[in-house]
């Protein structure tokens, strides 16, 4: 069919859910911290890097709690911090809100 495949030396899935979950994770920093608007940061990136989604329409893609949910695995599984969610993300997952409820 014209794909080429690679094998990733991690679990099923993890990868994509992994690189959107932080993109989203990301969009709901810069908004928390008042960059721009939840609209403006996908309109941003859609624009600026060609993504077919903005990092905020990411994350009602995958829905909030599930975004949430991939973050905290991720830092409980690494320790890290770069993976711990931004409270604006976990607030809204927590509350039942969309990520483009105003604060």
């Amino acid at each position: 069919m014209g794909f080429t495949v690679e094998e990733i030396a991690d679990s099923p899935g993890f990868v994509l859910q992994r690189i959107l979950a932080m993109v989203a994770n990301l969009g709901c920093e810069l908004a928390q911290i008042g960059i721009a608007t939840p609209q403006d940061i996908d309109l941003a990136m859609r624009l600026a890097q060609n993504y077919p989604r903005g990092p905020i329409e990411w994350a009602e893609w995958l829905g909030l709690p599930k975004t949430l949910a991939i973050m905290e695995q991720l830092q409980r599984i690494t320790g890290s911090d770069r993976y711990r969610p931004s409270l604006w993300l976990r607030r809204r997952a927590q509350l039942g809100l969309s990520a483009y409820t105003p604060a």
